[in-house]
């Protein structure tokens, strides 16, 4: 939901400040997501391209 916007880009602040080499968010059990979630993950990404913290998309894995 967008009103967790503010929590989210609190978060990634965190993770950007805490100079760490990469990180994963799984999402994995996720089971659906909105619009305005959808452009939170965005900006993460964008964050951590200009952070260099994003690599390729890992490969779904084995269940």
């Amino acid at each position: 939901m967008f009103s967790d916007h503010a929590e989210f880009r609190n978060l990634l602040n965190q993770i950007t400040a805490s100079k760490v080499d990469s990180c994963i968010i799984d999402l994995s059990k996720l089971q659906s997501i909105d619009s305005s979630g959808l452009g939170m993950f965005i900006v993460a990404f964008r964050n951590g391209k200009k952070e260099r913290l994003v690599a390729d998309p890992a490969p779904p894995r084995a269940t």
